[in-house]
């Protein structure tokens, strides 16, 4: 197989605008490990990619945007310096170039606000208790039983 002339993978980014969820969903999936690896279960396969369209896990969610900045700081380092402005292509290249940085220095200051925004994301452990609506404090003092939350009011 003749991987030379296949374009290496690539990520879209702008200025002023967030990386694409497709991203996000497959970055989620690569960091996939240690209590969130339930997720890739059988009973899962189905709805996987559903899930992984918001956060999993703190741990999970600081890995892809430690991944998606890893990569921003990569490409940043291929651009010139300088750019070339002794004729007019260098000086468009110098342009694009410019255009560039803005767009990797915008997802990275994006990148950033997220990190510092973890502890207020929604991960799926609390979306599932919330789903099962048992994300609420239960006492045996309650005066009503609901339906899901009764010891043994499993009805067979």
């Amino acid at each position: 197989e003749n991987k030379e002339n296949e374009d290496p993978p690539s990520l879209q980014i702008a200025v002023g605008g967030e990386p694409d969820p497709d991203y996000f969903r497959f970055q989620r999936l690569n960091h996939l490990g240690g209590t969130d690896a339930f997720l890739l279960e059988p009973l899962f396969s189905n709805e996987i990619w559903d899930f992984l369209g918001l956060p999993v896990s703190k741990d999970n969610e600081l890995a892809c945007l430690e991944t998606l900045r890893a990569e921003c700081l990569a490409t940043a380092d291929t651009l010139t310096a300088t750019p070339h402005t002794d004729d007019p292509l260098g000086a468009l290249l110098g342009q694009v170039q410019t255009i560039e940085r803005n767009a990797l220095k915008a997802t990275l200051d994006w990148i950033q606000r997220d990190v510092d925004d973890l502890d207020s994301k929604e991960y799926y452990q609390q979306r599932r208790l919330k789903d099962l609506g048992l994300d609420t404090a239960w006492s045996a003092d309650e005066a009503q039983w609901s339906g899901s939350r009764t010891p043994g009011g499993v009805d067979w």
